[in-house]
């Protein structure tokens, strides 16, 4: 359940000569080059002329595996909900809801954090190709569908017990959920950022807060009660 950085996992990935193909390490180092222009200079920002100089490539290997901007930039956020997906945390069922939930918030949030810069340009993409609005949703609604499921499984519903409302009500959890980290690591918006800022202990983003509190909302949210044993994270209101 180790967080990661988009940027250096693909950095890494195009250096392996010994491990893979010539044309994937090629692929890789231009996927790698287009996430770190995209946390510099965002998704408005990116040049295909910046992109090549990044990954020391000549232009006319970019058109051997993309068509344009928008293409390679689809293809790193899918890239990044891949690997979110792929090393997030696993026996979550042997754990208490409540604990499920916090092991997987304590990746996410560390994981966005980390790749926020390279976030921010998503939504300008997805206004830019509806496909990604397509994949989007249908990443959300799995992810939902999964909740819901071990939420019904948990209360004794069983798995397959699936009704609108709780898959809506879910689906509204998730979007607060993005919505409150885009404005915190994105945007920054600035009481937020102070209250994530632990001055005190002098950490430049206290995560692990961040994590707690969400997960807490998060259980509120979905099986109607607080979770034992945490009021200290989260007083009762």
């Amino acid at each position: 359940m180790t967080p990661f950085h988009l940027a250096t996992v693909l950095t890494e990935r195009s250096e392996q000569r010994r491990k893979i193909p010539k044309r994937t390490r090629t692929r890789y180092s231009i996927l790698a080059a287009t996430a770190r222009e995209m946390e510099k200079v965002g998704y408005d920002g990116l040049t295909i002329d910046n992109i090549v100089d990044e990954a020391r490539l000549a232009r006319g290997t970019f058109y051997l595996y993309f068509t344009n901007r928008s293409d390679v930039a689809a293809a790193v956020i899918r890239t990044y909900r891949a690997l979110v997906l792929a090393r997030r945390p696993r026996g979550g069922r042997e754990l208490k809801a409540y604990d499920a939930i916090l092991r997987m918030n304590k990746y996410y949030v560390a994981t966005y954090a980390w790749n926020a810069p390279l976030l921010a340009g998503i939504e300008t993409l997805v206004r830019n190709r509806p496909d990604q609005a397509c994949s989007r949703d249908f990443w959300n609604n799995r992810w939902g569908l999964a909740v819901l499921s071990d939420a019904n499984r948990r209360s004794g519903a069983g798995t397959g017990s699936c009704d609108k409302r709780g898959l809506l009500a879910v689906r509204a959890v998730l979007a607060m959920a993005d919505e409150f980290l885009r404005e915190a690591f994105v945007y920054k918006s600035p009481t937020l950022t102070r209250l994530i800022n632990n001055q005190e202990n002098n950490q430049e983003n206290d995560l692990e807060v961040v994590a707690e509190v969400l997960s807490v909302v998060w259980y509120r949210s979905i099986y109607g009660s607080h979770p034992k044993g945490v009021e200290q994270i989260l007083p009762l209101f």
